[in-house]
């Protein structure tokens, strides 16, 4: 394939390399002078190993490097946009490179050149669907006729680029039509990573999903070493290098925490995460993170509750799927149902039924104030209830997920 690349920067250089390694015949664009002659006299314009070798294999081969789109964008099935989304004005992402870019090429392209515009940058959710889609309109192109758009984000640590792009774990293409994912899907034939087809807006909440994630836990991570600095006589490098030997760190296990739901809840998570923050705080620390932690926990119930009762009908049934804390466990202590149940009642709703497979006996005897009604057997559940939400994750719930009178706040599909 035909592919250009705008942005020679750690990703776009990477990028264009990598596709010229795979076969393909690459333009790279680049109009800061400096870098353009660096990368021209073979020479990397910042530090990564192995990259060197293949740059010097392809360039001038089937990696050509030039200032300007003109005479690249034409002849493309892709053109991937690797240029730099700085912080702007409050926070907000700067994309005024990317709207020059794409603008650029907009008024290069000619109808009907079915050429896919692929934005790699960083970009917030929404930026393809609400910024770039107007731009192509206005600049008298069809999409999804003369250019399709994507959105491929990058998933790349400086320091292991060609690594981390030539071995990646992933692949996320989010595009609006099958033949604009087809285009890029075909640029990564030969690449060995499973790929995640999404919407765009899915593809660009997917890279700020997992930063903002990495972010969180280094920031996490210094806010309980400072709260044990404060604590004193602690070794805190070796709790930290202890904590990692939990196995679910080893065995993918950690995944099943960083996924949404209702909430944490059983025996221990609150009652330690409450008072570590106290602990902490009583020493001098200030411990935002912890402490906001526990305020989202404390919020979910109403947050659920607004989106399952949304235009609900007086007097509807409700069903809750789930009762314990989590599934395979009868455990129903500080449960986010019996938080959500209750939050119910301080709205008026009267009639909640309640199915758990193991924990029904259990919630009863723990929380009789709630006053819920158990079949006990799913299917009169399924046949009484006007809206039902999954809150355990239970196997057998999955299915219903599919449902339009079930809520699945467990996302289970």
């Amino acid at each position: 394939m035909v592919i250009t690349v705008i942005g020679m920067g750690f990703v776009g250089l990477t990028a264009a390399v990598g596709f010229a390694a795979k076969g393909h015949q690459v333009y790279g664009i680049e109009k800061n002078d400096a870098r353009r002659h660096c990368i021209e006299n073979g020479e990397l314009p910042f530090f990564e190993p192995e990259m060197q070798e293949y740059l010097a294999q392809t360039l001038n081969r089937n990696f050509y490097i030039q200032k300007e789109q003109n005479g690249a964008v034409e002849s493309s099935d892709c053109v991937f946009y690797c240029v730099g989304t700085p912080v702007g004005e409050n926070g907000c992402a700067d994309l005024n490179f990317l709207t020059v870019a794409i603008k650029e090429t907009l008024s290069i392209l000619p109808k009907n050149s079915g050429t896919t515009l692929v934005v790699k940058s960083t970009v917030p959710p929404g930026t393809l669907r609400d910024r770039v889609l107007p731009l192509v309109c206005q600049s008298g192109l069809t999409p999804g006729k003369d250019v399709e758009l994507a959105n491929n984000p990058e998933f790349l640590r400086e320091g292991k680029c060609w690594d981390d792009f030539i071995n990646a774990d992933r692949l996320v293409i989010g595009a609006f039509t099958d033949r604009g994912y087809t285009q890029v899907a075909k640029v990564y034939e030969s690449f060995s990573a499973p790929v995640e087809r999404v919407n765009p807006t899915t593809a660009e909440f997917i890279k700020y999903l997992s930063n903002t994630m990495l972010a969180t836990m280094i920031s996490y991570s210094n806010e309980m070493a400072n709260a044990a600095d404060r604590i004193q006589g602690i070794e805190i490098g070796r709790a930290f290098h202890i904590l990692h030997k939990d196995r679910r760190w080893e065995q993918n296990l950690m995944s099943s925490y960083v996924y949404p739901g209702c909430g944490y809840g059983g025996y221990c998570l609150p009652k330690d995460t409450q008072a570590m923050w106290f602990a902490g705080t009583q020493a001098g620390a200030r411990m935002p993170i912890l402490k906001a932690a526990i305020e989202t926990n404390q919020e979910m119930p109403e947050i659920i509750c607004d989106r399952l009762l949304n235009g609900s009908i007086p007097g509807e049934t409700i069903g809750i799927l789930g009762l314990a804390f989590k599934p395979f466990t009868d455990d129903v202590r500080d449960t986010p149902a019996a938080r959500i149940i209750a939050c119910m009642r301080r709205r008026g709703v009267t009639d909640i039924l309640a199915y758990d497979p193991l924990a029904e006996a259990e919630f009863l005897a723990h929380y009789p104030e709630l006053e819920v009604i158990c079949p006990g057997n799913l299917e009169v559940m399924l046949q009484k209830c006007d809206r039902l939400a999954i809150v355990t994750a239970w196997p057998e719930f999955e299915d219903l997920s599919r449902r339009e009178n079930v809520w699945d706040f467990r996302y289970m599909q």
